[in-house]
């Protein structure tokens, strides 16, 4: 482990005790990253909480982007000519994170969560805080979680119900995880952080971050619990509106796609879930290689990210596995809309199946005609070869 002196910054080995050889290995690449953080300048020097220098750095290190951080830097300084009181210069200081943070936000109002991009420099921000620690435990590394979400029904509600419903069901799954019940659970009850996150398509994710009665989400035991919670609040979500059956344009679509709904079938929207932990992605990476402490921190994230996403397509397998095997014929039902087939693919299975109708219609027709199986294939590739010569 590191011992960090704000005026003498080396590496120092301490004693841990772990209670086996795995986290033994886990904080020696934490070691790893802790020597590349020292060298890295990213460790800000000692500040008074009240200080409004570090106020506005505190500020600015909430922005991704380095470069609109040295921006907006360089205006404090122009504000600070104007001679404004501290509270004035703070608010305008507010103002301008405000804004170049917004970028970083989904902008539709029915979404409005943050980017990939923002989960994970806010992950980067966690892994500082716990890296620059004097002493860093095995539980440290368990304060961070990331959820991964699928959106399963979305394909469903734009090709059958329009993208119109498609919105509305983006708007019911987001409001689930900003301020469902689960979420108000995590956040409000046990007082954990929660960012959600919008990142592409039909992907979302929640980062959840801290401590409970000082145990982490693993010493809880509550990763298991977070998964179910969420899958069920989505699953019994009220959604059979986001879809009208008996429009006459959402009838014409099922009927190209050849879906018959079983009576008294109601729409629902669901969800695959995957969950990781920082300390899983840190003792998975591969940080014997030379690197950066930006490149070796980037690696743990971007693991981070994929295990969780790995456990989420699992998930979704398992569902539609279960789904498509049930016994229910509205389970069946919900497994043919999950399953996309876009109206191009649509038209394309139905402009086979009539040319398919087509040749099985010559095949009965040659038969009765006493013609073999044989000679009708001999009668096919003849017909190509001339419309080969045709075209040359």
């Amino acid at each position: 482990m590191i011992i960090e002196d704000s005026t003498n910054i080396k590496p120092m080995t301490q004693k841990v005790k772990v209670k086996d050889l795995k986290e033994s290995e886990l904080l020696e690449k934490v070691t790893i990253l802790q020597e590349a953080f020292a060298t890295s300048g990213e460790r800000e020097g000692p500040t008074d909480a009240e200080d409004l220098k570090s106020k506005f750095q505190k500020l600015l290190k909430e922005i991704p982007d380095r470069e609109i951080r040295n921006k907006i830097a360089e205006k404090i300084e122009i504000y600070k000519l104007g001679k404004f009181e501290n509270s004035k210069l703070l608010q305008l200081v507010e103002n301008d994170v405000e804004l170049n943070l917004s970028h970083y936000f989904d902008s539709r109002d029915y979404v409005k969560m943050a980017r990939k991009e923002l989960i994970k420099y806010r992950i980067y921000l966690f892994i500082n805080e716990i890296i620059e620690q004097p002493r860093v435990n095995v539980e440290d590394l368990y304060k961070v979680a990331r959820i991964a979400f699928d959106l399963n029904g979305l394909k469903a509600l734009n090709d059958i119900g329009g993208h119109s419903s498609g919105d509305e069901g983006l708007r019911l799954f987001s409001g689930i995880l900003k301020n469902g019940k689960t979420t108000r659970w995590l956040r409000d009850e046990l007082g954990f952080e929660i960012i959600s996150s919008a990142e592409g398509g039909d992907e979302f994710g929640i980062v959840i971050s801290g401590i409970k009665n000082g145990k982490t989400l693993k010493d809880l035991g509550m990763l298991k619990m977070i998964k179910d919670r969420y899958y069920e609040e989505v699953i019994n979500a009220e959604a059979s509106q986001l879809i009208n059956f008996s429009d006459p344009d959402v009838q014409e679509r099922l009927k190209k796609r050849e879906i018959r709904l079983p009576e008294g079938f109601k729409f629902r929207i669901g969800t695959s879930v995957g969950i990781s932990t920082l300390g899983e992605a840190i003792s998975q990476s591969d940080l014997g290689r030379k690197g950066g402490y930006k490149k070796l921190t980037s690696s743990v994230i971007g693991l981070m990210f994929k295990l969780a996403d790995d456990q989420a397509i699992e998930h979704k397998s398992a569902v539609k596995t279960a789904m498509k095997e049930s016994p229910d014929p509205k389970e069946n039902a919900m497994y043919t809309l999950y399953t996309r087939m876009s109206d191009e693919f649509a038209e394309m299975v139905k402009n086979l199946k009539e040319k398919d109708a087509i040749i099985t219609a010559l095949m009965d027709r040659l038969k009765k005609a006493g013609v073999s199986y044989d000679e009708v294939l001999n009668i096919i590739d003849a017909t190509r070869e001339r419309s080969r010569e045709k075209k040359s």
